[in-house]
């Protein structure tokens, strides 16, 4: 188990600067784009679908570091059904705060898309984790 408080403490900023970017971005009233309608709507779905697949890698890191990733796979699979449920969460949530911005809607399918990034996030970065993909983003976020 890591017990080196540097890495919570790294890792945890940098989960909650992720989660402040997201939070400003759906905080803004207009983010229309100069394209057409078609393409403003495949952009913007694709924002979400990046936006959480960086968050299920952020939280997978977080985690990690407070539970030892050598444990059986039962506990493993468990710690990140875990993660999933935390990333769907905020994710809710972000889409209930976004209702409240004027000019802006939530969408029950932003959260599926959020959803579906956040878990490629998440096995991305558990396979990171176990070593199988070897020299991935810098060893993940190096070690």
């Amino acid at each position: 188990m890591k017990n080196n408080l540097w890495y919570i403490i790294k890792y945890g900023f940098f989960v909650l600067m992720w989660l402040t970017i997201i939070w400003f971005l759906s905080d803004q009233s207009n983010l229309a784009l100069p394209l057409s309608s078609f393409w403003d709507l495949i952009i913007r779905k694709m924002a979400h679908w990046f936006f959480y697949t960086v968050l299920g890698l952020l939280l997978v890191k977080l985690i990690t570091g407070y539970v030892s990733w050598s444990v059986d796979n039962y506990h493993r699979y468990l710690l990140l059904v875990m993660i999933f449920f935390l990333g769907v969460s905020l994710a809710a949530f972000d889409e209930i705060h976004q209702s409240f911005v004027v000019g802006r809607v939530a969408s029950i399918w932003d959260v599926l898309i959020d959803s579906c990034g956040l878990f490629f996030g998440i096995c991305w970065g558990a396979r990171l984790q176990t070593n199988r993909l070897r020299h991935s983003i810098r060893v993940f976020l190096t070690k």
